[in-house]
């Protein structure tokens, strides 16, 4: 038990628990299922657990929470991807800035830079990648003849 405790409060599982609960909560406001939920919040208290022990910084867990608003406002919202670069931004500024000062004679606390580098690189390639094919499928045509299109003109 000392061990999982252990793995749980090293900064950066205990960043992607939190990443991996984010996402998971915001794809069960975008497709709701109860898969998703279930995960997202079991991923936040193993997040929770191991952030407990960590020096917290309340204004990165804030960078996180809306980076993750503005990845479910993209597909929401005809942006064109400006809101997933946005989101990306936030995230980014929130993984650097998640842990505070660590008590004296500690080490120092933080995210790895190939951790961020990761989970940035990732949001913005799968937010760009679905801003893509969201605009790709609005400006497609329906084809004739099915439910909810006009009839040619002249047809009775």
């Amino acid at each position: 038990m000392d061990t999982l405790i252990a793995t749980l409060q090293n900064p950066n599982v205990a960043f992607l628990l939190l990443i991996i609960g984010g996402l998971a909560l915001a794809t069960e406001l975008v497709h709701p299922n109860l898969l998703t939920g279930i995960l997202g919040v079991a991923a936040l208290v193993l997040a929770a657990i191991g952030l407990a022990a960590l020096p917290l910084n309340w204004p990165g867990l804030l960078l996180l929470i809306v980076g993750f608003g503005l990845l479910v406002a993209e597909t929401q919202v005809a942006s064109y991807g400006l809101l997933t670069l946005a989101g990306a931004a936030a995230i980014g500024a929130g993984a650097f800035l998640l842990y505070g000062e660590p008590a004296p004679g500690e080490a120092p606390v933080e995210v790895s830079r190939s951790v961020m580098v990761a989970t940035v690189g990732t949001f913005l390639l799968a937010g760009l990648g679905l801003a893509y094919v969201a605009a790709r499928t609005r400006s497609m045509r329906a084809p004739a003849g099915q439910l909810g299109t006009a009839p040619p003109a002249g047809t009775p």
